[in-house]
């Protein structure tokens, strides 16, 4: 869905520095968060939500897997872009 006025993303994801992404919990999250980067989302301060700048990866360390949450924010700023109008 580019345009012109839709500038093009590139996600790079280094696993030395990521050390903890050997955890498939932690790597789908990351991947995640990445990608919502390429969907127009920006960091936010909730240590429980996807999008969190300063998140703990550590948090993340489960047994099961699981998605952090997106904020009403966030959702709001994707219905935004990408809903047809």
């Amino acid at each position: 869905m580019a345009s012109a006025e839709t500038p093009w993303h590139f996600i790079a994801i280094e696993e030395d520095r990521h050390a903890m992404a050997q955890n498939p919990n932690i790597a789908r999250n990351i991947i995640a968060h990445e990608i919502g980067h390429t969907l127009g989302l920006s960091h936010n301060n909730d240590p429980t939500s996807l999008m969190c700048g300063p998140c703990r990866t550590n948090e993340l360390s489960i047994d099961h897997p699981e998605y952090m949450h997106l904020t009403d924010t966030d959702r709001q700023i994707l219905r935004r872009h990408y809903t047809s109008r």
